[in-house]
């Protein structure tokens, strides 16, 4: 977490949370915070073929209620950096 904003009356604190596994291609990047958003590529069925599109759907949910949802920067093969503000 990084202080990102400070004034006389509002503090922003910025979390990030750094993901070093395979990454996100770009045109997959859309589908990330739907409800029940899935990549259904042979890659991602291998890594985690439980899940079920919920997880990034229920946690930008509830940074939208802290003020701005979860932004997600992404680089296929080298991983991703999701980070929200509060």
């Amino acid at each position: 977490a990084y202080l990102h904003e400070a004034n006389s009356e509002i503090t922003t604190v910025r979390i990030y949370v750094i993901d070093q596994g395979i990454g996100i291609r770009y045109e997959n990047c859309n589908n990330l915070f739907t409800e029940f958003g899935r990549i259904n590529d042979d890659e991602t069925e291998r890594l985690n073929p439980q899940g079920v599109g919920l997880g990034l759907w229920i946690s930008n949910s509830l940074a939208n209620r802290m003020g701005k949802g979860i932004s997600v920067f992404s680089r296929y093969g080298r991983g991703s950096t999701f980070s929200f503000d509060v």
